[in-house]
């Protein structure tokens, strides 16, 4: 056992800090990828969710100018299947409904995880503020 001077318990300190700060640093930055994944998906969910309203929305308006007898059609996987009038529209109508709601459910939780992606992103500045060694690293790797 050999006594640890100053400037090497300064030395070792600050490594265990420049760990944790590497490890933290570590976490915040998936935490970021995580959220941008999750944002870029609920962005696409909610794009085929609005396309999907729209294309029942219009169908609707197309059947409701159509005589009551109209032969209509429903598309049940590859096959279509002779259906009622008023049963396809209720039916258009219902599915447009359901599209309108996950629009919505998914653009609050889209806000949410936005709000989220900026707070981790203050998170890693505070970080990188807080400790100008990591900065350091980071840019070395970066530059």
């Amino acid at each position: 056992q050999f006594p640890v001077s100053p400037p090497e318990r300064a030395a070792m300190a600050s490594e265990e800090l420049d760990d944790r700060d590497r490890q933290a640093f570590a976490e915040l930055q998936g935490k970021y990828l995580q959220g941008v994944t999750a944002h870029k998906r609920m962005a696409g969910q909610i794009q085929k969710a609005s396309v999907d309203r729209q294309r029942c929305t219009l169908t609707a308006r197309e059947l409701e100018g159509m005589p009551a007898d109209t032969r209509t059609y429903r598309a049940v996987g590859k096959a279509f299947v002779l259906t009622d009038k008023g049963h396809l529209e209720g039916d258009l109508k219902a599915t447009a409904a359901k599209c309108t709601e996950e629009v919505d459910r998914l653009t609050k939780e889209k806000e949410y995880v936005h709000k989220q992606i900026q707070d981790t992103e203050e998170n890693i500045r505070e970080l990188l503020r807080s400790s100008p060694s990591l900065a350091n690293t980071i840019a070395g790797m970066v530059g």
